[in-house]
């Protein structure tokens, strides 16, 4: 039987009289239904419906497992998944989160009908994976993974591994033995490819099992002997150490802490040089056509590393690794995976203020300071290097640069996401985090200061990494300041819109107002040549001023992500 398992879905309307039944009309439904038909079993979250409805009906789909796990007279665990065919066996599995997963069921008057998804971590832990590869240059990867795992209850236990993964054998100890061979022209090289000269397995393509990305019960320490001929250099996102044959390289690497996902890559045509940023090692696997140079590479490194050590103290390891990857189709810095920073085949710029500012590099770079996991865990991580950006932008250019950077991911924002999804229902593959995320940080800097937050984040590091990765685990960082960061960061994790503020002048006072859900907002009020400052928290707060206010902004400053109407009814 194929290890290929997702998750997603729940509560939805079918009902049958049997759980086969059921698991066969959810299957159908998704697989060859209408749209129609689907979109009212899925009464979801409307952003998640919509990347569903607008996968399926993209790409042709096909059906995967149809499983009854257990069945009682009134529960069974049901094991669903379906792909669709993009052309790239990792990008199926990656956008089959929608849909596939294990669902528990219940019957009601002799119907049955799912009632909510299984977290994998439910199932069980992954406490290790001990992997060897043989790399095949141009066709795939041969794998002997032995994991260690924790089976928690009696419903079995779940991985997800890569569709075209030719499974060999899998032991009582969990041992599996693999074969996976790739795509020789896929579509879209994001997840996968190999070719003769160059070839990368990156995190999201499933080559060895995983559960989400983002969860605690997948964080294992890796040890991996890679083996590939002589020729290639490979890389793994981890410290590692290499010897020569007379026929093949073999490659030890080792992680310096948990983790959920591994990349792997080779290059006949890298430079392999190496310099010393700090406490780090710095390992840099890059053509000699790469731009920008590797010494202007290590020396940004090296820019971001202080400003980053100095505000939020060193966040450890002692190793980074920076990685072209030709045969990815994408600009620039592309992705984090452990420390590994990947560029993608075309120019990388570093940072910038034209346009669209951007720091991509010091955005990859940040990710050495925190992980996440469990709800909104991609808001610990990529909300944090959205932030980050901000700083490096600070740092390397000006004050109206970073305004205009916030500015564009509050649109970003506001243009796609208000209203459709929130942050903590957000799934691993979810962009939202991004602009939210960094904006949510923002904004929680600005409340409690830039020095207590500075030291929150500073310790909220250090327990991130070390495996407390949470997003209460954050809050918790901010009670010595005597903050009730939880509170603050609740509403926008939880909620799908942005608050939207009132403001109502008369004589001498301005009244602002929000309704339910309250969230908790320091706004500046502005009337004149006078600024007051004030906490809504509830539904109603006022500031009152010297003279008669005529007019007045809320937030003139920009500092929250807000819709804000004056007493006129005109949105600011």
């Amino acid at each position: 039987m194929r290890i290929l398992l997702a998750a997603a879905l729940a509560a939805c309307g079918w009902a049958q009289t049997t759980p086969r039944e059921l698991a066969d009309e959810v299957e159908q439904s998704w697989v060859k239904g209408p749209a129609s038909r689907f979109a009212a079993v899925y009464p979801f979250d409307p952003g998640r419906q919509e990347r569903a409805l607008g996968v399926r009906n993209q790409w042709e789909r096909t059906a995967g497992l149809a499983s009854i796990v257990r069945s009682g007279p009134s529960h069974a665990i049901l094991l669903l998944s379906a792909l669709p065919l993009s052309g790239n066996a990792g990008d199926d599995l990656y956008f089959s989160f929608e849909f596939s997963g294990v669902y528990a069921a219940s019957s009601s008057a002799g119907q049955w009908r799912l009632d909510r998804k299984m977290p994998f971590d439910a199932l069980g832990q992954i406490r290790a994976q001990d992997l060897k590869v043989a790399v095949r240059p141009a066709h795939g990867v041969d794998v002997v993974d032995r994991l260690t795992v924790r089976v928690a209850g009696t419903d079995g236990f779940a991985l997800r591994l890569n569709p075209r993964a030719q499974v060999a054998q899998v032991r009582a100890e969990l041992m599996l033995q693999y074969s996976l061979d790739l795509e020789p022209s896929p579509k879209d090289a994001n997840s996968g490819i190999f070719t003769e000269g160059y070839g990368h397995l990156r995190n999201q393509y499933f080559w060895h099992p995983f559960f989400n990305g983002d969860s605690p019960g997948e964080q294992a320490m890796f040890p991996v002997e890679a083996r590939i001929p002589r020729e290639y250099g490979p890389v793994l996102d981890l410290p590692r150490t290499a010897q020569a044959t007379d026929t093949e390289q073999v490659v030890h690497g080792a992680s310096l802490r948990p983790a959920a996902l591994l990349t792997l890559a080779y290059d006949r045509d890298w430079k392999v040089g190496r310099e010393t940023a700090g406490k780090t090692l710095v390992e840099l696997f890059l053509t000699p056509e790469f731009h920008p140079a590797p010494a202007a590479v290590v020396d940004e490194f090296r820019r971001v590393y202080q400003l980053l050590s100095e505000r939020f103290g060193d966040p450890g390891g002692g190793y980074l690794a920076i990685v072209q990857l030709r045969g990815d189709p994408q600009k620039g810095w592309h992705f984090r995976s452990n420390p590994g920073v990947f560029a993608g085949g075309s120019r990388a710029a570093m940072s910038w203020k034209e346009g669209s500012p951007g720091a991509c590099l010091g955005h990859e770079i940040g990710h050495m300071w925190t992980e996440g996991s469990g709800p909104g865990a991609n808001f610990l991580r990529e909300g944090w290097a959205t932030y980050v950006e901000s700083l490096v932008l600070a740092k390397e250019f000006d004050a109206g640069t970073v305004k205009l950077f916030w500015r564009q991911q509050a649109a970003r924002y506001f243009r796609n996401y208000d209203g459709k999804t929130a942050i903590l229902s957000a799934p691993y593959n979810d962009d939202l985090p991004y602009c939210k995320g960094g904006w949510i940080l923002h904004m929680l800097e600005a409340a409690v200061g830039s020095e207590a937050f500075a030291q929150a984040m500073a310790r909220f590091s250090q327990r991130s990494i070390a495996g407390e990765s949470t997003w209460e685990v954050l809050a918790g960082c901010f009670r010595t300041s005597g903050f009730d960061a939880r509170a603050f960061l609740l509403p926008w994790l939880r909620e799908k819109l942005a608050p939207v503020v009132t403001a109502q002048a008369e004589g001498r006072r301005v009244t602002l107002r929000q309704e339910a859900p309250y969230f908790q907002l320091p706004l500046t009020v502005e009337a004149g040549s006078e600024r007051r400052r004030v906490w809504l928290r509830g539904g109603e707060a006022a500031v009152e001023f010297a003279g008669e206010v005529g007019d007045f902004q809320i937030d003139p400053d920009g500092e929250l992500l807000l819709r804000k109407e004056t007493e006129r009814g005109a949105r600011q």
